[in-house]
């Protein structure tokens, strides 16, 4: 990175401009090449990992019995590593965190770190772990990207939130002001997106998905808290392809 400047600027002071001055701390926050540069000082991380992984020092983790092994995951500037929950494997990580800092002249937050242990390590031994990065120990790491991180049994209450994005979209006031054309439009550009992101990644219940085809399928027809329309055709059909002579809105189930 200390071979890396960003483009010359120029100052107007006092009505003057300046002469041209270099940055000198890096490359400026929003220039184009800074996310192509952090892509390039990440993959630096993955090398030590998986020359870790080659000496047989780094233990991964494994999904399942027959699953394959995971030392790390990356994504944009955000990381988590996987290993046995032993103290060396611990400080091993905390030392390839500083071989890589001391190379790319990264800095990671330590304090806003967390570090998660199965329910197999008792609570002693996880503070023990977490002291060598100074990270709080946590049971949840929450959500990433709005999808929540499962690490226990899934329940209805899991993805509640985006059943509740569902229903504020398609709420009662937008239905009596819109057409028909205009609801259909709503839940095509709208509803039906809301699902997709995280479905990309997890399995929605088969309860979630029936509550919003329910949802749409009501926004659609014009129901109202106190009064309800009939429906004319199953919502099966509703949501067949356009070349079928239907709407084509898509069910999450599907």
């Amino acid at each position: 990175m200390n071979y890396v400047s960003s483009v010359q600027f120029k100052v107007i002071l006092n009505g003057e401009t300046s002469d041209n001055c270099r940055a000198k701390s890096g490359i400026r926050q929003g220039d184009p090449l800074s996310p192509y540069l952090f892509v390039l000082c990440m993959e630096k991380m993955s090398h030590i990992i998986h020359h870790k992984l080659t000496e047989g020092i780094w233990k991964p983790v494994k999904i399942s019995r027959n699953g394959p092994a995971i030392s790390h995951l990356f994504f944009a500037d955000d990381l988590i590593l996987f290993g046995q929950d032993s103290v060396q494997q611990a400080q091993l990580m905390k030392d390839c965190i500083d071989m890589f800092c001391d190379i790319s002249g990264q800095q990671v937050s330590f304090p806003k770190s967390r570090v998660l242990c199965s329910n197999n390590v008792s609570n002693g031994f996880a503070k023990t772990l977490a002291e060598i990065y100074g990270s709080p120990v946590t049971k949840n790491l929450g959500k990433y990207h709005g999808v929540p991180l499962i690490h226990c049994r899934i329940t209805k209450d899991t993805y509640k939130e985006i059943l509740e994005k569902t229903q504020s979209r398609l709420s009662t006031w937008k239905n009596s002001t819109l057409s028909f054309l205009g609801s259909y439009t709503l839940i095509k550009a709208a509803s039906s997106a809301i699902p997709i992101y995280a479905m990309q990644a997890i399995k929605l219940s088969n309860e979630i998905c029936s509550k919003i085809d329910k949802l749409n399928k009501n926004f659609l027809l014009g129901h109202k808290v106190r009064s309800k329309k009939i429906h004319l055709n199953k919502w099966d059909f509703v949501c067949l392809p356009k070349h079928k002579g239907c709407l084509g809105i898509k069910k999450p189930s599907l």
